[in-house]
């Protein structure tokens, strides 16, 4: 039995700084803790079960920043609250 202790990063391919900060961080843990640890990436918009919808953001975030930043505005205001309890 590994008993090597296991961690997951979620990370999505929109734009270019979610992927690099993933494997900075995945970086740094093993750097400090390859021994004791294992690090896996996943993407979880890449999988086949994820609605196309949601599939579509990674490709077309560039596009949005671009041309329509304002509906790129109100993602990032949406995600950045709290969820009221």
């Amino acid at each position: 039995m590994d008993s090597k202790k296991r961690a997951l990063i979620l990370t999505a391919d929109a734009g270019f700084g979610h992927r690099s900060a993933a494997n900075a961080v995945r970086d740094a843990i093993l750097d400090k803790y390859a021994e004791q640890m294992t690090v896996e990436l996943l993407n979880p918009l890449d999988e086949p079960t994820t609605p196309s919808f949601l599939r579509d953001t990674q490709s077309d975030y560039d596009k949005y920043v671009k041309h329509v930043p304002e509906l790129y505005q109100l993602g990032y205001e949406a995600s950045d609250n709290l969820i009221p309890t």
